[in-house]
């Protein structure tokens, strides 16, 4: 009887061992399957909150408390959205901070505090100096290549007023590609980068002060002249038109005048007939062919053209307009042709 009951109390023993022996395992896998969670934390969201970079953290909108120190920092770090500009306000609710905490392997957190946080942009002012200095700064660069012996200079208008904007590390940056190298008044956008993104666009007002060596005419030239050097010479006037920098500081180029010039304009590439083309004015021969019969006369054109194409000619003696083909640069060809 006694060996009876020994050998039943060892049986339920080693049963009991084995069941404590399988929790522990089962405990085991479960903690060990739930490593990379992190613990469940007590968050309290704040209602309101004014931040003061470009990005909204984490750690701006809630207070963390129930897992350590290091867990903390690193979930405070964690950028949540993009702070909104000045003046706006961003809401974001509990929903939309489970889910990413949920990224972040905080699946259960216990909430206190708001529902909902208002996030607004801290502010800071650009002064008109500092813009004005950008806008400088960039028609300097773009006046680096300038020829020899111009001269050049940018003053900004005075009272030039200041520009609110959402506070973090700011760049002031103005596009020396887009700025324009002419005399005169003008105005110069500058981009305000607050935490590498462009939260405004200011237009500042300058002037710029350019003379620059050009070619100019001693006396009043028609059109559809020869550019001889004989009648222009370098001077020192502004510029006033971005087709005068093409010939500033070179040679005197070769061609023909496209429109009638005054004395003591400066020379500009617009002003100088397209290589091939027969200007309007030039003396041409129109021809009218019917078989062996051959009509010409002398003619005008009233429109510039290059040879092939369909040209308007006035003839000089009855002034009658007509349409024909370039057929050569003195040539025109009109009616029926073999």
């Amino acid at each position: 009887m006694v060996l009876s009951l020994l050998l039943r109390g060892s049986v339920a023993l080693a049963a009991l061992v084995a069941c404590v022996g399988a929790s522990a395992l089962v405990e085991r896998a479960r903690v060990s399957a739930g490593s990379d969670t992190v613990a469940s934390p007590q968050l309290e969201l704040r209602a309101r909150v004014v931040v003061r970079s470009g990005d909204v953290r984490l750690g701006d909108l809630l207070s963390i408390r129930g897992i350590a120190g290091d867990q903390v920092a690193v979930l405070n770090g964690r950028v949540v959205a993009a702070a909104p500009l000045l003046g706006q306000t961003l809401r974001i609710d509990r929903g939309r901070l489970q889910q990413q905490l949920a990224q972040w392997g905080i699946a259960t957190p216990q909430w206190r505090g708001a529902s909902w946080t208002d996030v607004q942009r801290e502010s800071q002012r650009i002064e008109g100096h500092a813009l004005c200095a950008a806008a400088a700064e960039a028609l300097r660069v773009a006046g680096s290549g300038l020829p020899a012996g111009s001269a050049f200079d940018v003053q900004c208008v005075a009272g030039i007023g200041g520009v609110e904007t959402g506070s973090g590390a700011t760049v002031l940056q103005a596009d020396p590609a887009a700025v324009s190298l002419l005399d005169g008044p003008q105005s110069v956008a500058v981009d305000v980068r607050v935490d590498q993104r462009v939260e405004r666009t200011v237009r500042v007002p300058v002037t710029v002060s350019l003379r620059v060596g050009q070619w100019c005419a001693h006396d009043s030239i028609a059109a559809g002249q020869p550019l001889d050097p004989a009648r222009f010479a370098v001077c020192m006037q502004p510029l006033r038109r971005s087709a005068q920098l093409a010939l500033a500081g070179r040679p005197l180029p070769s061609g023909r005048l496209a429109r009638a010039i005054r004395a003591g304009d400066a020379l500009s590439s617009a002003d100088i007939a397209e290589t091939g083309v027969q200007l309007r004015g030039d003396i041409v021969t129109v021809q009218y062919r019917v078989g062996a019969l051959v009509l010409e006369s002398p003619g005008e054109l009233s429109q510039n053209a290059h040879v092939g194409e369909s040209v308007r000619v006035r003839l000089r003696g009855s002034g009658d307009s007509l349409v024909g083909r370039l057929a050569s640069a003195r040539l025109v060809e009109v009616g029926d042709q073999p």
